[in-house]
């Protein structure tokens, strides 16, 4: 019955039928997991939490309950605590690709992009064919000055997934940034062609490269054109 009404996406309803289960039998991780799915869908993220530590204290094993803590505490931007889920999460199941590019992705938001780095190599050596995986190495490298080193991986990974929209977009910024802006308008504006779309990626990486004059006008002017 819990589960029809989660599929429902009665949330409510489905918290009572799982309370009343807990109350006539022997208490189970899956259940308590339940609940804190559905307050996680509530957005009741406290809450949340706290039926995750109660699966975790009867699966202590379990390092998928973690990362739901963590991502609990990522959507609320409380990225130390989100950390440590994290961290136990890896001390668990340290070749997980998917940990590993979110402890770095947490450590970006701190602004520790050394701390960043570590992991996001770590998920491009355990998936090197995950395109988010090197998305996000690339743009920590870019974020810490590390431009040079940045270009060399950008060129390591179109080796091997393939020369994807958003690695365009990235070798443009990352060829402005290394004050090759002749060399990065031409991709960029190459990018803008084939892939219009997907400028928000270039946009990501960056906000403030639209301090360029001339940067924002050749955003515009295809912009114009759809």
């Amino acid at each position: 019955m819990g589960d029809a009404y989660i599929r429902l996406r009665k949330y409510n309803d489905a918290i009572e039928v799982l309370q009343k289960h807990l109350e006539i039998a022997k208490p189970e991780d899956v259940i308590y997991e339940a609940i804190g799915h559905c307050y996680e869908k509530m957005r009741k993220y406290t809450q949340a939490r706290y039926y995750y530590r109660k699966a975790v204290h009867l699966s202590p094993g379990d390092d998928k309950l973690y990362l739901k803590i963590a991502k609990c505490y990522m959507t609320e931007e409380n990225w130390e605590h989100a950390v440590r889920a994290l961290q136990s999460a890896l001390r668990i199941n340290k070749q997980s690709a998917e940990y590993n590019m979110t402890l770095g992705q947490c450590y970006i938001q701190l602004g520790m992009e050394k701390e960043a780095l570590t992991y996001f190599l770590n998920a491009v050596r355990l998936r090197p064919s995950n395109t988010s995986a090197w998305k996000e190495f690339i743009r920590g490298l870019y974020l810490a000055g590390h431009t040079e080193e940045a270009m060399v991986q950008l060129d390591n990974a179109e080796a091997k997934v393939g020369r994807k929209p958003v690695f365009l977009y990235y070798r443009a910024a990352i060829l402005i940034a290394m004050g090759r802006t002749k060399d990065g308008l031409l991709h960029l504006e190459n990018a803008l062609q084939l892939f219009p779309r997907q400028v928000k990626r270039f946009l990501e990486l960056d906000p403030s490269i639209l301090q360029h004059p001339i940067i924002v006008e050749l955003i515009a002017r295809y912009r114009r054109k759809r």
